[in-house]
């Protein structure tokens, strides 16, 4: 049997269970993926998406529940307020956890970026698709399109590899390129204090980014801090 849209919205402002369940679906999908989002860059836009769904869901829930009040069909109307309630506790509640991690993240970032975050940095700061890297810290604050944080090692002492050549010109970078000292607290990975590094600054039409290449045996440590 083939639903009509207007059967959808008939049956689920009738029903007392299909807005708690689509609540309850959508409170725990979102949950996991911002557990998982912190560490996983492109887990934060599905994160987003769910937020707006599940607000959409409250809104549901609650003219659900006026509706079924106003037909004074009490059961269902109290247990859609019940719902409701119960959501916006619950919502409260993950809100205070999405703060505490979106802090942690703030101060550490991670010494092990996903397969999908390594492949958002090669895109968002200009790297050699093809070029070989071993990631060793990423941070992004908050998770969304804000300041990153990148530390890679490469295989390779080819300087001219490991950047976009369309977009970076390696041959302007200088020895003893030092970065600015920061305000807020470095994750302790980013050891970059006191290093004299190759490398300089390059800037893009919606963001910048400070690079600092140290060459070693056997490959590069690259060092690179993307501001919008």
């Amino acid at each position: 049997m083939k639903l009509r849209p207007n059967q959808i919205v008939t049956l689920y402002f009738n029903s007392w269970w299909i807005p708690a369940l689509l609540l309850m679906v959508l409170f725990a999908t979102r949950e996991m993926a911002a557990r998982a989002s912190y560490s996983d860059v492109p887990l934060w836009k599905l994160t987003v998406v769910l937020s707006i769904m599940l607000h959409l869901a409250f809104v549901g829930t609650l003219s659900a529940c006026i509706w079924n009040l106003i037909k004074k069909r009490w059961a269902k109307g109290f247990i859609n307020l019940l719902m409701f309630i119960i959501g916006g506790v619950k919502l409260n509640v993950f809100l205070s956890f999405l703060l505490l991690v979106a802090i942690f993240c703030s101060l550490a970032g991670t010494t092990t970026p996903t397969t999908a975050t390594v492949d958002y940095c090669r895109t968002e700061l200009h790297l050699n698709p093809s070029m070989k890297i071993t990631p060793l810290g990423f941070m992004q604050p908050f998770g969304f399109d804000q300041d990153i944080l990148f530390k890679f090692k490469t295989d390779s002492n080819d300087i001219s590899r490991i950047f976009d050549a369309s977009v970076v010109d390696v041959n302007r970078f200088r020895e003893n390129f030092t970065f600015s000292a920061s305000e807020q607290k470095e994750p302790k990975w980013w050891d970059v204090k006191g290093k004299s590094l190759l490398g300089g600054s390059v800037q893009f039409s919606e963001s910048s980014e400070n690079i600092g290449i140290e060459k070693q045996d056997d490959g590069c440590l690259v060092y690179i801090e993307s501001c919008r």
